[in-house]
């Protein structure tokens, strides 16, 4: 059999929690109550949109009016490798092209930064990079998350989600030689299940443990009990 205690909600922590350095293929950013966590190319990327500078270097290039970037570089070539640095070995001439048509409509049109800061990740990347909004029980729980097609399934974005606003439940799974008769005698390592129903979170616990769903037996909690102190007065 397979014995597990449930770890009070207020005080479970997230996998998310222990991560001393955010991936590299994924990104939070947007809503002001939650911490940033993006990867230094995204990072990196962002600013380059979002600052201005690469925008104003491209329009004084392509209008030739001898501003400021005109003494600094010869094309948008010379730009963008310097101002937008590529992950590959280098831009391609279609990729040039693609990138000043997207840097303008960053900053000239509004609604469009989610998918041009995805198409602008891909190109200097050379990966698919895409946007979603992924959101908590309450109101004000809500994220844009930008990440790697390639390296995440709709079940690991899902799974992240639920670690994001740490919505899962957190267990204690027993590996000591006896056998416990309450939820105190439990004692072992740590799990964190992404399921809601209980059925579904002892599969999770039986496939970390290599056991079956069936051998399963959870203590779920159920909340805190109050006792009555009393002084004895004379």
């Amino acid at each position: 059999m397979i014995y597990a205690r449930q770890i009070a909600p207020e005080i479970q922590e997230s996998p998310l929690m222990d991560l001393d350095e955010w991936s590299e293929d994924i990104a939070a950013k947007g809503n002001g109550d939650y911490k940033d966590h993006c990867p230094e190319v995204f990072s990196r990327v962002f600013d380059a949109l979002e600052n201005g500078e690469l925008y104003e270097a491209l329009e004084d290039l392509r209008t030739h009016n001898g501003g400021y970037y005109t003494e600094w570089y010869k094309n948008p070539t010379e730009a963008i490798n310097d101002l937008l640095r590529s992950e590959k070995p280098c831009y391609s001439t279609k990729d040039i092209h693609k990138i000043k048509l997207l840097v303008a409509e960053y900053a000239e049109y509004s609604g469009v930064q989610e998918r041009v800061l995805c198409e602008t990740l891909s190109l200097v990347t050379g990966k698919t990079w895409k946007h979603k909004m992924i959101r908590g029980y309450c109101q004000g729980d809500w994220q844009d998350i930008y990440y790697v097609a390639e390296s995440w399934s709709k079940d690991a974005l899902d799974a992240f989600e639920v670690e994001y606003f740490n919505e899962g439940s957190e267990w204690i799974i027993h590996d000591g030689d006896n056998i416990p008769k309450n939820p105190e005698e439990v004692n072992g390592y740590r799990v964190y299940c992404h399921e809601l129903l209980e059925k579904d979170i002892a599969a999770e616990i039986a496939a970390v443990a290599c056991g079956n769903p069936k051998e399963v037996v959870l203590w779920a909690f159920d909340g805190y009990t109050k006792n009555p102190v009393y002084r004895q007065i004379a």
